[in-house]
């Protein structure tokens, strides 16, 4: 794995939780959110593995992380748990001691095993312990029955914040029939978060199923030379080459990896590059009509409905389409801007004291992702264009990627794959158009990292259509498609399926650079309702809160602020 180039990456939900209830604060609100999240983390350890049930997989030699067979591999990375378990002191601390003792896999011999192959356990950080240990990565003490492998069809969308209409992020009305249809079908998750909020390290989660723990990229390095190092390393424990390996076929184009990543491990990958742009637009907001007759994501589309069409019946098969809209640039046939009239278009708005609440490093960071040759993003586009036309040209490429995806679920219904295929939808990170005085990405504000997840599942499939407010993250997709297509993996992820009735814990962490921040659900409000930043210096000691630490933490309440504009620990 590459070094981690801050501290950030180590901030676990446990930390999280001893930074929030470390303040003293006279502040219902505040005191209302320490509370939230004391009972998810209760919520969360309730799913911990025992001392018992550890000893019991050591016993039977058995562990999903076992790399390469061997026992003592699986064993050192159990290990782990039972450090964490007398680590905190709790009720089983001294069963923990006395399981350490009689073990015969020792510190170093776990922390090799842990750095060569264990990078799925959850909450894995520099310490070298699992924080939590689920009884998801121990095996159950009966075979689960297999399940039907069912095909799946994945769309993966770039760009693509809260704002089509079923997520109700915009400001004004959106023009997404498509996307509304298909999560009133689904399983809707309108509170997914993203890892970290940016193409790179976003398609490491999606496409590898490994969180920031693992890949270790927060987007420090805009070069993508971390996500060519972990890419390279870990080629061939992507989805498609776990696919590859498995006889199921795989059918994908446009923006899946970031890049056109490993096209001949594709059963059938169409490659396509971006819309035509209009020369000498130095800052990248180029946007209007298409400029001519080629329509990447529509050309996408009907290789997708080709191979829909020829994909032969009862063989197994993965369908990828990557649509780049709306990504820059904003380029679509005139007809999905004449959908947003300019004199229709709402701009969000935030008041001028924004950042004024937030400590040196978070506002630091805030200038230097939105600074772009010395002048903020924000600037930029005051000065050099009509805001109002850039955000036209944004709701306009949503709205053709919403027809795309319209065509695309059409042609499944009326083929032979119907009755056999889950459908996914997924967004790699979201978009700002101005709120908290940013554009693009890059951020921890939910317009950067909340985007669509949906599952819509089939007859017979426990998979009741729902809208889902408690956050989760975007470590469970690629699980949830192993799951369906029948796939399976020696090497832990780490997240879970959300195949049947499965509760993930009610809280989502992202990341960029060096800060974190942690989503999570307030049970007496019964949906998300807080957002917790931190923004850690570099050389952050985990188990010393300091002053400076404290003047960098921010408390939002989604209920009263979902434009997170008062932070409640300023």
């Amino acid at each position: 794995m590459i070094d981690a180039p801050n501290a950030a990456y180590r901030v676990t939900l446990p930390v999280m939780a001893g930074l929030i209830s470390s303040v003293e604060s006279s502040d219902a609100r505040v005191q209302g959110a320490q509370a939230a999240m004391d009972a998810v983390l209760a919520t969360h350890r309730e799913d911990e593995a025992t001392v018992d049930e550890i000893e019991d997989a050591l016993d039977r030699g058995l562990h999903p992380g076992v790399i390469g067979g061997g026992v003592a591999a699986g064993a050192a990375v159990l290990l782990g748990g039972l450090y964490a378990l007398r680590r905190r002191g709790a009720g089983q601390a001294d069963d923990a001691d006395r399981a350490i003792e009689d073990m015969s896999v020792s510190r170093r011999e776990m922390l090799a095993v842990m750095a060569l192959g264990g990078v799925g356990m959850t909450g894995v950080g520099t310490t070298g312990f699992g924080d939590v240990l689920q009884r998801g990565q121990l095996p159950a003490a009966e075979a689960v029955p297999d399940r039907e492998a069912l095909n799946v069809l994945a769309i993966m969308i770039d760009d693509l914040n809260d704002y089509p209409t079923f997520m109700g992020g915009a400001p004004m009305p959106v023009h997404t029939p498509n996307l509304d249809a298909l999560a009133a079908e689904s399983r809707a998750f309108v509170n997914h978060h993203v890892t970290v909020p940016i193409c790179p390290p976003s398609r490491s989660t999606l496409m590898w199923g490994f969180g920031v723990d693992a890949h270790e990229q927060t987007a420090s390095d805009l070069e993508h030379a971390q996500y060519d190092a972990f890419s390279a390393t870990w080629a061939d424990e992507s989805l498609i080459a776990l696919a590859e390996r498995q006889n199921v076929d795989t059918y994908g184009g446009g923006k899946v990896f970031h890049g056109e990543q490993f096209p001949s491990r594709w059963t059938r990958y169409y490659r396509n590059t971006w819309p035509t742009s209009a020369p000498g637009n130095a800052v990248g907001f180029d946007h209007g009509p298409l400029l001519d007759d080629r329509n990447p994501d529509e050309d996408l589309t009907n290789e997708m409905i080709a191979a829909l069409a020829d994909h032969p019946v009862g063989k197994p098969f993965l369908m990828l389409p990557g649509f780049r809209l709306p990504h820059l640039p904003w380029r679509v046939p005139q007809q999905y801007l004449d959908l947003h009239p300019l004199a229709d278009i709402v701009l969000p708005e935030t008041p001028e004291d924004d950042w004024s609440d937030l400590g040196p490093v978070a506002t630091a960071q805030l200038e230097q992702y939105t600074d772009f040759w010395q002048a903020g993003w924000f600037q930029v586009v005051e000065d050099q264009f009509d805001r109002r036309e850039l955000l036209q040209a944004y709701l306009a490429s949503m709205s053709h990627t919403d027809a795309m995806v319209g065509r695309l679920l059409d042609a499944l219904a009326s083929s032979p794959h119907a009755d056999s295929t889950v459908v996914m939808l997924v967004s790699d990170n979201g978009y700002h158009q101005g709120e908290n005085f940013a554009y693009r990405k890059l951020t921890l504000r939910s317009q950067a990292t909340r985007t669509p997840f949906m599952i819509r599942g089939l007859p017979g499939i426990d998979l009741t259509p729902e809208t889902i407010t408690d956050p989760i993250g975007s470590t469970n997709f690629m699980p949830t498609i192993l799951d369906f297509a029948g796939m399976t993996t020696d090497v832990p992820r780490s997240g879970q399926s959300l195949r049947g009735d499965v509760r993930p814990s009610p809280v989502a962490l992202s990341h960029v650079h060096n800060s974190v921040s942690a989503i999570y659900t307030d049970a007496a409000q019964g949906s998300w309702r807080w957002t917790m930043h931190f923004a850690p210096g570099q050389e952050l000691d985990i188990d010393i809160l300091t002053a400076a630490d404290v003047t960098e933490m921010e408390l939002y309440d989604q209920i009263t602020d979902p434009g997170e504009f008062d932070n409640l620990l300023a």
